[in-house]
């Protein structure tokens, strides 16, 4: 039985990787001076979604090492990773205390079944890889964060996703067994940690991520959301909500 329900952050409940990948294309465009395209990189990022960013940005520099290092005269992949993390991070930051910015990639499907379960008083959590500062700034533009019973980013754990240790570290914060936890995902990386922690998983893909996951059959089509209008069918098959949702008076979801 479904006691719990644990979010991801980034490319589930707001487009956060579309705009992680315009800041990672930007900074290594202007890096290799066009020679690795902003498109190239927005396609090649797709394969690191979901992993912490210190992963992402070593990846990123060993892909491109050579325009890297031909167009910045270094060759030290350290000193390249935080050149381009520096970059990167620069245009990342304007764009996620832009309150413009966050309402126009919201997935207002996801944000509302938030809401709806915060109506019914179900223990939610937070898991994302992304770092405390970014969570936060997140959370606060969009008024989640007090729907949110404990919030966990990369900064709380050893490991990063695929390996299971957040969300087994978000159950025993809920005190929940691992199997009666629901928890919403749109990575392959994160499907596979939720996986791997023997919870229950709703496969939710965004642009970015939907063929990888859908091409990995990782998930049956009934763990799987193609179309965000039906998500909250979706979890109140798996949990038995509706009754209960309906059965109370609604309270008018936030728009932001």
């Amino acid at each position: 039985m479904i006691q719990a329900f644990i979010f991801d952050l980034d490319g589930t409940i707001i487009n956060t990787e579309k705009l992680k990948a315009e800041s990672y294309g930007h900074a290594i465009d202007e890096l290799t001076s066009g020679t690795v395209s902003f498109q190239q990189v927005q396609k090649d990022f797709f394969k690191y979604v979901g992993s912490p960013r210190k992963t992402v940005v070593s990846n990123l520099v060993q892909d491109y090492y050579e325009q890297l290092k031909s167009n910045t005269s270094e060759d030290d992949k350290l000193i390249l990773i935080k050149m381009v993390l520096e970059k990167r991070l620069k245009i990342y930051n304007r764009l996620i205390v832009d309150p413009v910015v966050i309402r126009q990639n919201i997935f207002m499907d996801v944000f509302e079944t938030i809401h709806k379960l915060n109506n019914l008083g179900k223990p939610l959590a937070l898991a994302t890889m992304s770092e405390n500062y970014h969570t936060h700034k997140i959370l606060q533009v969009t008024h989640l964060k007090d729907l949110f019973k404990f919030v966990l980013t990369s900064n709380d754990v050893l490991n990063g996703k695929p390996n299971p240790e957040i969300y087994l570290k978000a159950a025993n914060m809920l005190n929940t067994d691992p199997v009666n936890c629901l928890v919403f995902e749109d990575s392959l990386n994160g499907i596979e940690a939720a996986l791997n922690a023997g919870m229950q998983v709703i496969a939710i893909p965004n642009e970015l991520t939907q063929k990888q996951v859908i091409e990995s059959g990782i998930v049956s089509k009934n763990q799987l959301i193609t179309e965000h209008a039906g998500l909250w069918n979706k979890v109140s098959e798996l949990s038995n909500l509706k009754k209960q949702y309906y059965g109370k008076t609604k309270t008018t979801t936030r728009r932001n």
